[in-house]
């Protein structure tokens, strides 16, 4: 079963968030616990996630050698140990193994389910088990928040507006789909949010992703909305402002050559493309996946909210 009770203690407690230090004191110096590049490293741990935040975690982090290249994959079993670097650099607070995510063409990330029961600075210890069986870690330390930008889990999802289409044509002017799946673009974010039923609400951009785990990640969402047509409401939003053009949809870039993201994105608080989210028949958030999403994890969060 999805973990929706301890997801949604994230969303109810957040007010109720502590310090790890009840001083407000920072963790500059801890033994054991190096500064990030202070010492050599025998392989590199780099956190994933955007933005982490007291209460339940998706988190999620790759493994990459001393020169930069991935040794994260479905062949390297990982897993971690999580510290409150302010409280206790010793004792770890939770212990987890992490699943392999492929996005395809040799890249993915690790992902693993924590709750942080304080804010402040926290540290991993990642373990990696090479080919003959012996198991190597890294540490590395990273800051959990009060609350993040997204709709926490048990937040009602927000009221957006978007474009639509409602014929193949329509759809290749405002998404970047080659094969877009039509029914994640007849109705606009509002309109899913309060169709009555449960709903996927996604932002991505398979043409100018900038994490490059978009275009596998849209199939893979398509093929769950569409196991579910009269259940399962869908709307698949580019998070960037479009325009067409000689050369087709581009980005309609700011002064300053950035992409702009659309109000939707903004409303919504998107770090990061690819993110999804399900609602459930409320329009509450009942789940939310940054970045690669494994199908297993989404079919399960699906069925739960489904049977709710």
């Amino acid at each position: 079963m999805y973990k929706r009770q301890a997801a949604g203690q994230a969303a109810s407690s957040t007010a109720e968030a502590r310090l790890c230090d009840a001083d407000g004191g920072a963790a500059a110096d801890v033994p054991g616990w190096p500064l990030a590049g202070s010492v050599e490293a025998e392989f590199l741990p780099v956190v994933m996630s955007s933005l982490i935040t007291y209460g339940h975690n998706r988190f999620l982090y790759n493994v990459l050698d001393a020169s930069y290249r991935q040794v994260a994959s479905e062949d390297v079993p990982s897993r971690v140990d999580f510290y409150a670097l302010e409280r206790d650099p010793v004792a770890p607070v939770a212990r987890g193994g992490a699943v392999y995510l492929s996005s395809g063409l040799g890249r993915g990330l690790y992902r693993t389910e924590v709750d942080f029961d304080c804010v402040g600075e926290w540290g991993a210890e990642v373990f990696v088990q090479g080919a003959d069986g012996e198991w190597a870690s890294e540490r590395l330390r990273f800051t959990v928040f009060p609350v993040g930008d997204t709709p926490a889990i048990g937040e009602p999802g927000l009221l957006s507006d978007s474009l639509t289409a409602a014929t193949p044509e329509e759809a290749a002017l405002i998404s970047t789909d080659q094969y877009p799946y039509l029914p994640a673009y007849d109705k606009t974010v509002a309109e899913t949010v309060t169709s009555g039923r449960p709903s996927l609400v996604f932002f991505a951009t398979p043409a100018f992703c900038q994490t490059g785990f978009c275009g596998p990640t849209v199939e893979l969402v398509k093929s769950v909305a569409r196991e579910h047509p009269d259940q399962l409401e869908f709307v698949n939003v580019e998070p960037y402002a479009l325009h067409m053009t000689e050369n087709g949809l581009q980005p309609l870039l700011s002064e300053e050559g950035q992409l702009q993201p659309v109000p939707a994105a903004l409303e919504w608080g998107i770090p990061v493309e690819p993110y999804l989210f399900l609602l459930d028949a409320e329009g509450d958030v009942f789940a939310k996946f940054e970045g690669v999403v494994g199908g297993d994890e989404l079919r399960a969060a699906v069925e739960d909210v489904l049977s709710a």
